[in-house]
């Protein structure tokens, strides 16, 4: 087995989460940023151009073999975690994930999603440049581990903010998927989605549960694609989901980098990101049934775990919770050496800012940071 520190080091200048392109949707995105990526990460796009020609033939495969089944496949009406970066969804949906009635898309799924159905050679070698934990916290790593949808719809469209961390020179351009209100880029990106549910409702014959933090900005899409679906809401104070965006931002995105430039807009980043989503997360928010929508708050989730579980299951109506409790409280008793960061106390001025644009939505989360 390689060191740790071997993998980090073979994370920061080989692997990425770009690795699940294919050759052509790789070209396009190059093309679209005109091919400028930095020689520091050209070893990067190497590893990713030298997998991009198997993950075509991957799909060739796959889409050979099971284009025709899949439109015939039943997708069981999914569980969605919302939430901002930093607010507890990998936690939530770790714990979930627990569950066997359900099924978490899993790493290797998500970052290699043209063969889900039929496997792959990357799976195997994933593990070879992974780190035991995530490098901004303490949060296990592993092929088999939930993971974001994000990833897997970023690879299948070419429509995430995500691309804004990986080419930070358009930035701004990539920003405008965050809530996909543009009408054509909303529909590549929903056919995309029903090809990754199908897929993973062919394989596991299980409701999944999906989590993706811009996911957040987009429940009116949601909708729209799976009516019956049920969402999870989980917040966090604030202050904290700023200190920790902050520090997934700037030492935390580095497998998704080809391009290094300067960097100094990590507060109007956060600051703007913040409350695009939760504003769009408030006015489409009716748009859910009764009985659909649970709220949690981290901080409950944290110190009250299995009262705040019950809580979700009983709201939404899941059932099967009390044959998942022992599952769940001998997972957390497992998990009571986990070190969480610790954050230190932000600037006055940024304290400041965060009061003038966040104000009102911390109001209606229920939080005082006017202090």
């Amino acid at each position: 087995m390689l060191s740790d520190r071997l993998k980090i080091f073979l994370y920061r200048w080989f692997f990425t989460n770009l690795a699940g392109l294919t050759l052509g949707d790789w070209l396009l995105l190059l093309a679209n940023n005109q091919f400028r990526i930095s020689p520091r990460f050209w070893p990067r796009a190497t590893f990713v151009t030298l997998c991009s020609v198997g993950n075509s033939l991957q799909r060739l495969i796959e889409n050979g073999i099971y284009s025709k089944k899949l439109e015939a496949v039943h997708v069981p009406p999914p569980l969605f975690i919302l939430g901002h970066w930093r607010s507890g969804t990998t936690h939530l949906h770790k714990l979930l994930s627990l569950d066997d009635r359900f099924v978490t898309p899993s790493m290797v799924e998500v970052l290699f999603p043209h063969s889900i159905l039929t496997g792959g050679p990357m799976g195997m070698f994933m593990n070879w440049f992974l780190p035991s934990h995530r490098i901004v916290d303490q949060v296990k790593l592993g092929v088999n581990e939930p993971f974001e949808d994000e990833f897997a719809l970023a690879l299948m469209s070419r429509l995430s903010p995500y691309f804004g961390w990986t080419f930070p020179r358009r930035e701004d351009f990539y920003d405008t998927h965050l809530t996909l209100n543009d009408s054509c880029e909303s529909a590549r990106w929903k056919s995309a989605f029903r090809l990754l549910a199908r897929k993973l409702a062919k394989k596991h014959g299980k409701p999944a549960i999906f989590k993706s933090p811009p996911h957040l900005g987009r429940v009116r899409h949601l909708l729209e694609l799976f009516p019956d679906a049920r969402f999870i809401h989980i917040h966090r104070d604030p202050l904290e989901i700023f200190s920790s965006t902050c520090r997934l931002i700037e030492k935390g995105v580095d497998g998704l980098k080809l391009q290094n430039v300067p960097w100094n807009k990590t507060t109007d980043h956060v600051l703007s990101r913040y409350r695009e989503m939760y504003e769009q997360f408030f006015e489409d928010q009716h748009l859910i049934p009764s009985g659909h929508l649970v709220e949690v708050k981290y901080s409950d989730l944290v110190t009250h775990p299995l009262d705040a579980m019950r809580r979700v299951y009983d709201d939404l109506s899941l059932g099967g919770f009390d044959a998942f409790h022992q599952r769940l409280a001998q997972h957390l008793d497992a998990e009571k050496t986990y070190s969480r960061n610790i954050h230190e106390d932000l600037p006055p001025d940024v304290k400041a800012r965060i009061n003038s644009e966040w104000s009102e939505i911390a109001r209606r989360l229920g939080y005082d940071i006017d202090g």
